[in-house]
């Protein structure tokens, strides 16, 4: 089987504008069922030296499921980057995610406002400098300063201020690599 890479931008854009596959290919990555999957913002396109554009970023709604069977609303940024100087347009985004409005909604337990926790994940076209998996998952831990122990509970204030991260290095798939899809 052969599988189209997400680098170009034809793949990146039909595979993303498709919701079911959109919603197969982003809950096999973040490992949890995603309930519904809306398109948050537009997407981002860059005029490249020759006069053609390139899709650099889409972005989603999700209501996923939890382990425990709650659900949560989540922002789900999905960006690409060919080199790794596109880390300036990663942080500038993310920033402007953190500022905008429409990412805060009414919690319907509490009637309180909310922020909207996001979830990167990041399709690289180049390679990490210190680490070879193709797929990397940067995962949030809270900790007591002074004891070391990792604490358990999480926290709305701290949860609305940091976010998981996938990193994809496409470089890195093996051709050769079985995907065990799990439908949605």
């Amino acid at each position: 089987m052969k599988v189209a890479n997400p680098l170009y931008d034809v793949v990146f854009k039909y595979l993303m504008q498709d919701m079911r596959v959109a919603k197969l290919v982003i809950s096999n990555i973040i490992e949890q069922e995603i309930e519904s999957l809306d398109f948050a913002f537009t997407e981002l396109n860059r005029k490249l030296p020759d006069g053609g554009l390139t899709v650099l970023r889409i972005d989603f709604a999700a209501k996923i499921r939890e382990p425990d069977g709650s659900s949560r609303l989540v922002l789900i940024e999905l960006q690409k980057a060919k080199f790794p100087t596109d880390i300036t347009r990663f942080r500038k985004y993310l920033g402007k995610q953190y500022q905008e409005d429409s990412n805060i909604h009414l919690d319907e337990k509490t009637g309180k406002k909310k922020a909207l926790p996001i979830i990167s994940i990041y399709i690289l076209g180049h390679n990490l400098e210190h680490n070879d998996s193709p797929v990397i998952h940067v995962k949030r831990d809270y900790y007591d300063h002074a004891t070391k122990e990792k604490l358990t509970r999480k926290e709305e204030f701290i949860e609305s201020l940091t976010h998981d991260s996938y990193i994809i290095q496409v470089r890195r798939l093996r051709k050769n690599i079985v995907i065990n899809w799990k439908p949605c």
